[in-house]
């Protein structure tokens, strides 16, 4: 698996973050199958949960270069090495030991091919990817005839740069670099967290433990958040803005505020381009917060135990420390389940092809797609309510295909919400028991009534 840096196009009007780069190629994230490896406030300085000074801590990590640091030719070796002390010093603290990959320049026809090349490699069963894709587009999250080809496009046209910890490589996309050396420092200082990281905790080990979509965004959220976050600070230090916790926060407010109406401005095709880019928008939050309550050995607790859902990424940047309950623990094994899956199915109708959990970001997503019917604030609120889901795949006998999506919620209320914006997908029929909610999907035909599976968990 390699750590890719994609691109986020906003515009900002007297702000220090100008046009942000987005990192990370965790393509299985993007399309669940088609790519496969890619004067402060109260809330902002003060003392941390175990009593250590936040600003004091940020404040530690600008003198680490931010403030100083003059923007330099990414490709000097000069500038390279700067780059790294600042990165190794700003994320693990004073003495840390710089990381300084080989880095490559490739150009954007280039990285197409090897993303073309990864796909193609893939081996998950043509049957299983062929009805996911059929299920996803049927629930209004993939557009029509969606196929590996678009994701490699997508992934390819917005990727500016890539650290690979299986060889320990970082590239930088030729056809990328705007002549902006501010953004150009942004860029490839991203993929030198990343190689801190890796050279402290075993990214692929964290990548390859995740079993649902779920889980994959929020492990990427951990990591790109952290990256995203310790750009920002050079961020700041390069347009001579203050560093300071209130600053970074509304920092991340403007760029979040811009970048979610800019992921749905075209329907087709949002999901995916969100699960691209959301973890770099919402995970950012809670790395601030965990900065500012112990610094690089706060973040250290946070990678022993890191997040197994999209719901602590949301609950982050929308209402920390606001969220409690259990999530519904299923299911427990993930969409590339073969043939024989313990599904559910009522005698010989049906073939069961695979599983996933879909996460409180999908949610949110479903809910923005449903338009001027929910508000914004509405679609956080229900998905903040998210407390489980599962995706069942069916090949059916009959042909074609057919899913079935179970999701539970805190309150019986926002079970009802989510079957209403629900009942306006034509291809589906849902049902609700008190706070949860099975929604089946088929192209055509009547939904035979074992599709529903147990309204209750």
């Amino acid at each position: 698996m390699s750590l890719c840096c994609f691109e986020c196009r906003a515009s900002f009007t007297r702000s220090p973050l100008g046009r942000r780069s987005l990192s990370r190629c965790t393509t299985f994230a993007l399309f669940a199958t088609a790519l496969a490896l890619s004067a402060c406030s109260d809330e902002g300085g003060g003392p941390g949960a175990d009593g250590a000074d936040g600003e004091a801590l940020l404040a530690a990590a600008a003198a680490c270069g931010a403030e100083s640091h003059e923007p330099c030719d990414v490709l000097a070796p000069e500038c390279q090495s700067r780059l790294a002390e600042i990165a190794a010093c700003q994320w693990g603290g004073a003495g840390t030991t710089p990381v300084l990959p080989p880095i490559d320049v490739v150009t954007r026809a280039m990285l197409r091919d090897r993303l073309a090349t990864a796909v193609a490699a893939d081996t998950t069963p043509a049957p299983v990817s062929l009805a996911v894709t059929a299920v996803l587009e049927m629930l209004g999250l993939l557009p029509a005839s969606f196929d590996s080809g678009d994701a490699v496009d997508v992934a390819a046209n917005l990727l500016l740069a890539q650290y690979d910890p299986a060889t320990d490589r970082i590239i930088l996309i030729e056809d990328a670099r705007t002549g902006d050396p501010i953004v150009d420092n942004e860029v490839l200082f991203h993929e030198l967290i990343h190689a801190q990281q890796a050279a402290r905790y075993d990214l692929q080990a964290l990548l390859a433990s995740t079993t649902t979509l779920d889980s994959l965004i929020g492990i990427r959220a951990l990591f790109e958040g952290e990256a995203q976050f310790h750009q920002l600070i050079l961020d700041f230090g390069m347009f001579d803005a203050p560093i300071q916790a209130d600053a970074l926060r509304q920092g991340l407010d403007t760029f979040r505020d811009a970048q979610s109406d800019a992921l749905f401005a075209e329907p087709q095709g949002a999901w995916n381009r969100s699960l691209l880019l959301a973890p770099y928008i919402y995970g950012p939050y809670s790395i601030l917060d965990t900065w500012l309550s112990g610094g690089p050995a706060a973040m250290a607790q946070r990678y022993a135990s890191p997040p197994g859902d999209s719901l602590d990424m949301l609950e982050g940047a929308l209402a920390p420390g606001a969220v409690s309950g259990l999530v519904d623990a299923f299911p427990t094994n993930n969409i590339f389940a073969r043939a024989g899956a313990a599904l559910p199915v009522a005698g010989d109708e049906a073939y069961p092809l695979g599983i996933d959990r879909l996460g409180a970001w999908t949610t949110y997503v479903l809910a923005r797609l449903a338009g001027s019917s929910i508000s914004d604030a509405d679609a956080e609120a229900l998905a903040l309510g998210w407390r489980g889901d599962q995706l069942d795949i069916f090949q059916l006998d009959a042909g074609g295909y057919a899913g079935r999506y179970r999701v539970r919620f805190d309150t019986d209320a926002h079970a009802s919400q989510f079957e209403a914006l629900m009942q306006q997908n034509p291809n589906a029929d849902v049902r609700t028991s008190n706070a949860f909610v099975a929604v089946t999907i088929m192209a055509e035909g009547e939904t035979p009534e074992w599709l529903f599976g147990p309204l209750a968990r």
